[in-house]
């Protein structure tokens, strides 16, 4: 979700892929056109945005849909990977990348200074942070049910302060 806002505030036309049920919510967020993750990407982008051929992709899950992904970006275009749920081994064809004179970031932290300016946007009322679901640590398991479950929009946070934890007793 901070995705979203953070593009869209910045004046970036969203498009974003999620489950149905979580399309309205996106689109709350600021993504001004949400496809269906199950549909077929290639053909969902094309009727969506054209043949225009989309600047940055950030690609939270990886898996299957990367080709579909690659394959969208305009030449010199930036893609950003900073997931893997999908799968973390994709097919690539190197020529697709060099052709394309395409870009490719791996994401696993943000900067300091990025961290900093996202507390602010919250601060600000900017940016609004949405939690799914807080859970103690003691019942850490049915919160990793609820995170595979993938029935829910925004973070779910693990509250170590909450409650004693039998994993770690």
């Amino acid at each position: 979700m901070a995705n979203v806002e953070l593009a869209a505030m910045r004046g970036a036309t969203v498009v974003a892929v999620a489950s149905a049920a979580k399309h309205e919510e996106v689109r709350a967020r600021g993504a001004h056109h949400v496809i269906e993750r199950e549909a077929d990407l290639v053909g969902e982008l094309r009727r969506t945005v054209g043949e225009k051929q989309l600047h940055v992709i950030l690609d939270v899950v990886g898996g299957p849909s990367f080709p579909a992904m690659l394959s969208n970006l305009e030449p010199g275009g930036h893609y950003v990977a900073a997931g893997a749920i999908a799968g973390p081994l994709v097919k690539l064809d190197l020529r697709e990348l060099i052709y394309a004179d395409l870009r490719m970031t791996g994401q696993a932290t943000a900067r300091p200074e990025a961290l900093q300016n996202l507390v602010r946007y919250a601060e600000a009322g900017v940016l609004r942070p949405r939690i799914a679901a807080i859970y103690p640590l003691g019942e850490l398991i049915e919160a990793q049910r609820a995170f595979v479950n993938k029935a829910y929009v925004g973070k779910i946070v693990i509250d170590v302060d909450r409650a004693e934890s039998p994993i770690c007793s």
